[in-house]
């Protein structure tokens, strides 16, 4: 809302070339001096895409619509009360194995698509309290449905999951209440709160007619202290409780741990920060996994075990803000380590029957070790990033990848680079990004991720003239380059499993806020 107005809205529109349409509606305001509501809408319309090399995809048309409703309330100073509620609809043509890339299921089912709807609802409702500045009280209570149906019923003209024709539909519920609050006593910052949430996940299979219910209570605690030692030097030790107890086809048992944490910095001065912090980790055995093939016949290992680890790490934080100079220079570094012990994975393997059987069990251990690094300047019309990411992996010889599905989500290094230009006299702002994506090898397998470098630039356009009028237009993917995802599942499975993301796409947006 601009100033001296009590309701506002603002409407956009947009176009891709590669290959979408999109449209969004807001609306917000001021009812009473006490009461504010805000209401949105939008929906996304896209078709199948066309890779680096021109060859149109298949299996992604669809379209998603999103509404948004919030009312606040705040009775007197320090008070507020919020409620929203979010609906969420995806409906389209997707891939029978949408983990997978168009390669495998072209192979495996031709060009089949399915018809899939997903619903999301979320209920919440917020308190804030706020009686001072040396205290402040969140409560939150949430209701979330998540519901996903695909009509299989296709596969009865082919082998692969024949076992499912029929139209199969999962749906998950979680029903939460979370707590905080964060209070200062003299040198000391407290934080402390509690999580409860019930998790209900319901499958059913059309064929062979089962019906897979599963439940699960997670309960959380935690309680940490920022201790101001000195006016440069603070400690921050934490303690957290997790409780999980699974209710599962494949098991069910419940998962205790305390876990601790410390975390460090130190302020040399107006300049420069430097922290250090290390936290234990803890995972108990999630619920099987919704409306996969796995829930059918999956089991437990007897001796199952919750995921184990700790991580450390030291950094630099430096920014010239404090100098008032006429430019702004910031930089980050972050060196880490991570041990994880005891991974929980599902393991296919053949039964006695020859048939595909699947076990939730532990794999070895893994270690990740890498730094992240980034800086930002800006100076007159010019403002300017840099990032950069690297990750290695090692492996105990008891870690055994799993080949067969080739899931090796390893990611090579990583650079972003960001430069914009404002045009005042124009009124437009210039743009450009570029992310370039090393080659990297999955450690212990013959996996290799070929690297890329994918640019984007855009101009937008605000004029003085007309007030609360945007105009962005854009090209994604200039040069067209026909790349990957390091992050989408990697290897062979008698077709090529990863999948290429879109080529070049034109793009234009319009908004007008009044």
């Amino acid at each position: 809302m601009r100033a001296n107005e009590t309701f506002g809205a603002r409407l956009s529109g947009g176009w891709g070339s590669n290959d979408y349409q999109q449209g969004s509606l807001t609306v917000y305001g001021l009812l009473s001096d006490e009461w504010d509501a805000m209401a949105y809408i939008s929906r996304f319309d896209r078709d199948n895409f066309k890779d680096g090399n021109g060859h149109r995809t298949f299996g992604g048309e669809g379209e998603v619509t999103n509404g948004l409703v919030k009312l606040g309330w705040e009775p007197e100073s320090g008070h507020r009360f919020e409620v929203s509620y979010d609906k969420y609809r995806d409906k389209g043509d997707y891939l029978p194995r949408p983990d997978m890339g168009v390669s495998f299921n072209r192979n495996r089912t031709g060009e089949m698509t399915l018809p899939v709807t997903y619903d999301r609802d979320t209920a919440t409702i917020n308190y804030e309290y706020t009686p001072s500045q040396t205290i402040e009280l969140k409560a939150l209570a949430y209701y979330n449905q998540l519901s996903l149906t695909r009509d299989e019923t296709e596969f009865a003209t082919h082998p692969f999951l024949a076992d499912r024709k029929g139209v199969n539909v999962a749906e998950d519920t979680n029903i939460g209440i979370k707590l905080s609050v964060s209070q200062r006593i003299g040198d000391h910052q407290l934080a402390y709160g509690a999580h409860y949430e019930n998790q209900d996940n319901d499958t059913q299979f059309a064929k062979p007619g089962v019906q897979i219910l599963e439940s699960a209570d997670k309960i959380a605690l935690y309680v940490e202290d920022k201790i101001a030692l000195t006016s440069r030097f603070s400690v921050t030790p934490a303690v957290r409780y997790d409780s999980f107890d699974r209710r599962a086809t494949s098991s069910s048992q419940r998962y205790d741990d305390v876990s601790l944490a410390l975390g460090t910095e130190f302020v040399a001065n107006d300049y420069l920060t430097l922290f250090a912090n290390s936290r234990e980790l803890h995972k108990a055995p999630p619920l099987n996994e919704s409306f996969t093939t796995t829930a059918l016949s999956e089991s437990a290992d007897k001796d199952l075990k919750a995921e184990h680890g700790r991580t450390d790490e030291i950094g630099v934080r430096f920014s010239n803000a404090a100098a008032q100079k006429d430019y702004l220079l910031t930089a980050n570094l972050t060196v880490f380590r991570t041990e994880l012990d005891d991974e929980i994975v599902v393991r296919s393997y053949k039964d006695g029957s020859g048939n595909w059987a699947y076990e939730t069990t532990n794999r070895g251990d893994a270690t990740y070790r890498g730094f992240e690094a980034s800086t930002y300047w800006a100076w007159q019309q010019w403002t300017a990033s840099a990032s950069y990411s690297r990750t290695d992996v090692s492996y105990s010889e008891a870690y055994q990848l799993d080949q067969i599905f080739g899931r090796a989500r390893h990611l090579g290094d990583t650079l972003a680079l960001n430069a914009d230009y404002a045009l005042n006299s124009w009124d437009v702002l210039l743009g450009w990004n570029t992310q370039i994506q090393r080659s990297t090898t999955v450690p212990d397998s013959n996996l290799t991720k070929p690297g890329y470098t994918v640019h984007n630039v855009f101009a937008q356009w605000q004029p003085m003239a007309v007030d609360g009028f945007t105009l962005t237009a854009g090209v994604d993917n200039l040069f067209d380059s026909r790349y990957r995802s390091h992050a989408s599942t990697s290897g062979e499975r008698g077709a090529e499993i990863l999948d290429y993301e879109p080529g070049r796409n034109i793009k234009l947006t319009a908004s007008y806020q009044f």
